[in-house]
């Protein structure tokens, strides 16, 4: 998420407080398993979580994070891989 995101303040984040934003899904042709398993992660999610799957695969610019509006859900390597300006938090309740 955008180091500027109302999210990035907190240590956790709740996967309610995440459905409540745009979610970045992979398309599930490009990434069946990864795709699977977050909308099995977010499914019982309130409010309903909406899901964002952009037009291109993989974005190195990552606009969609950046602009504060999208979160993208990712696994704890995303900590050492993350361009300046994003940022990673854990999913509490989410998996290990």
């Amino acid at each position: 998420m955008a180091q500027h995101h109302p999210l990035a303040e907190h240590p956790e984040i709740e996967i309610a407080d995440a459905a409540a934003y745009p979610l970045r899904l992979p398309d599930r042709t490009a990434n069946p398993v990864i795709h699977d398993q977050l909308s099995a992660l977010f499914r019982d999610a309130r409010p309903h979580p909406r899901f964002h799957t952009p037009a291109a695969s993989f974005d190195m610019a990552q606009r969609d994070l950046f602009d504060g509006l999208n979160l993208a859900p990712a696994s704890e390597t995303a900590i050492t891989t993350q361009p300046a300006g994003l940022t990673w938090r854990p999913l509490r309740g989410g998996p290990p």
